[in-house]
């Protein structure tokens, strides 16, 4: 036999390397915990409060300018085209950019309040 006396053993024979096997949490970290949200209405609930503070600054900036800016309803389809049509009009660049900012953080907090909304109503999340 060629390998004997050198300490050398054919593939199969070898051990395999053994590595010590670790518990699934070994360090006890949250993980699963981060992933769950504790309350949708809550959730919810912190969309509700810039997105109305938004609507009611971009009111004011509309009905300064004389423009139809109605609160409740369908009227937003109108408030958001008057506050489009004051982006649109205005001379000073600088207040065009802080106006479309406005509008961006609107969409997007009205998007965040829609999301938790829709998931309430899918899950059935109840008060």
């Amino acid at each position: 036999m060629p390998l004997a006396g050198h300490g050398l053993r054919p593939t199969p024979l070898r051990r395999r390397a053994s590595r010590p096997q670790l518990k699934r949490d070994p360090l006890g970290s949250h993980y699963l915990s981060l992933m769950t949200v504790p309350n949708p209405w809550l959730m919810f609930a912190l969309g509700v409060v810039p997105t109305n503070g938004l609507w009611f600054t971009m009111a004011r900036i509309v009905r300064r300018r004389g423009l139809p800016f109605p609160i409740w309803n369908w009227g937003m389809f109108t408030g958001l085209s008057s506050f489009q049509r004051v982006i649109r009009q205005e001379a000073v660049p600088g207040r065009r950019a802080s106006y479309r900012w406005l509008a961006i953080a609107f969409y997007a907090s009205f998007a965040w309040c829609l999301f938790w909304f829709v998931r309430i109503l899918v899950t059935g999340a109840g008060p």
